[in-house]
């Protein structure tokens, strides 16, 4: 299969530039290229993905922008999926990363190089849903593998911790190692691949309620995790996407790129005990980096003390 993709990648660079000789080349494992192609002078590393996901596209750029940087002016990191969506497409032009797709489509930009082919439909798509790794209810497994980011779990701990349908859950642990964001293990054992990697492609984290800008410009935020918003008949003057179903703190780089991520207890009405929240909904920090959390219904100011990670 992935031979059949790169000899098509190869077929779509020779006719898009059908005076030129496209000569296809194996991918250098230890180089993190998928595959190489040159064209004439023009040189294309691949970083392919089985899908054309933002997910996917947003994964393979963060895996070339983590790469080494490329000296030679004649190559180009090209990223080839079965077919690129607008979504997908638009982060690429934003990363300044040139695309293929399978379908016919792509944007390529280099010296000199400029190669726009848009509107070919998708000859690749499959019929169900595919499962979104950042879905509501598929992040209770994107969160739980962050917080914990050194262990590694089976998928039966993960079903029962996580309370999610097995086949849901196995659908969505094949399309993450897919991607390169999960890795199971020769035990079958699941963990995180590249913590730092998906957080980058991570978008849409968390429903703020409230922020702290440190004096080293880092942006804390509390709130919660994106849901469904709707009118809960418990609280019906509460705004939309309230009671939250969860607490969450994070903490983001000017980039928005996100650091660190919290998960806080969420205390029923009229039991909130010390280190629990209800409707967390403010923080800020002191100088000495303790984390300060207020919440709506247990009307509380707490301070926590966060502590230096084990090694």
């Amino acid at each position: 299969m992935e031979q059949a993709r790169r000899g098509k990648a190869q077929k779509l660079a020779g006719d898009w530039a059908p005076a030129v000789a496209a000569q296809q080349m194996a991918g250098d494992a230890d180089s993190g290229w998928d595959a190489e192609i040159t064209a004439g002078d023009w040189h294309f590393l691949v970083k392919a993905k089985a899908q054309g996901t933002p997910v996917a596209v947003r994964s393979a750029i963060a895996q070339i922008q983590h790469g080494a940087p490329l000296t030679d002016p004649m190559s180009l990191p090209l990223v080839v999926v079965p077919f690129m969506g607008e979504l997908g497409a638009e982060a690429c032009r934003k990363a300044d990363v040139s695309w293929l797709d399978l379908s016919g489509n792509g944007w390529i930009k280099g010296t000199g190089l400029r190669i726009r082919v848009e509107g070919i439909p998708n000859q690749y798509r499959k019929r169900g849903r595919t499962s979104n790794p950042f879905a509501p209810q598929a992040s209770r497994l994107t969160r739980f593998l962050l917080i914990n980011p050194d262990q590694a779990f089976s998928q039966q701990e993960l079903k029962e911790r996580l309370v999610l349908d097995p086949g849901y859950l196995s659908r969505l642990i094949k399309r993450m190692c897919a991607e390169g964001l999960l890795r199971k293990d020769a035990s079958g054992r699941i963990r995180v691949e590249q913590p730092d990697l998906l957080l980058d492609v991570w978008r849409d984290v968390v429903v703020p309620w409230g922020l702290w800008i440190s004096p080293q410009d880092e942006i804390w935020v509390c709130g919660s995790s994106p849901m469904v918003w709707s009118v809960d008949p418990k609280y019906p003057a509460a705004p939309l996407g309230c009671p939250p179903k969860d607490q969450v703190l994070m903490r983001f780089n000017t980039a928005g790129k996100l650091l660190q991520l919290w998960t806080l207890p969420k205390a029923p009405d009229g039991e909130e005990q010390p280190g629990t929240l209800n409707w967390l909904h403010g923080v800020a920090l002191d100088s000495q980096g303790n984390v300060f959390c207020t919440d709506i219904i247990g009307r509380r100011l707490q301070k926590f003390v966060r502590k230096a990670p084990a090694r």
